[in-house]
Order: C-alpha cells, then structure tokens, then sequence
C-alpha cells in the first residue's frame, strides 16, 4: 500500500475491512432497489490505515520508467 502511494503520489486509504469488493456490490444493489443513499453508506467507512506519499519527483519518475519497461517485456512472450 505504501509503494502504491508513493508512485501514484496520492493519499491510500486500506479499509479496516477488506472484503470492499463484494461489499460494494451489496451497497450498490441496494442504492438501487432504494434500500440505503449514498451518505448512509460513507457514514459506516472505517480507514484502519492511510499511507501517504513520500517518494520526491525524481524517484517516483526512475521506478514509474521500470514498471513501463517490466510491462513492456512482458508483452507477447507466449505466440
């Protein structure tokens, strides 16, 4: 979590419950069928922890250059 903050260079936030896939499937459904709003829902997030960025400039560049050149050799290794 704290690599994905320093190279997107925004705040991350992990919930303190992790399962958010399926629950954000449940919400959805039932902002849909009119069971909750929207605001009843923020109001239940819980953060257990926010990673903040802390790479300069330079460094987030450098590593962001080998990711691209990672996902580049990748690429069309099986014919």
């Amino acid at each position: 979590m704290q690599f994905q903050a320093d190279i997107l260079n925004t705040v991350v936030e992990r919930p303190k419950i992790t399962e958010t896939t399926i629950m954000g499937a449940a919400y959805l459904a039932g902002i849909c069928v009119g069971l909750w709003k929207q605001e009843d829902i923020l109001s239940h997030r819980k953060i257990d922890q926010e990673f903040l960025p802390n790479f300069t400039a330079e460094k987030r560049e450098r590593l962001y250059k080998k990711w691209l050149k990672a996902v580049e050799r990748s690429k069309n290794w099986i014919d």
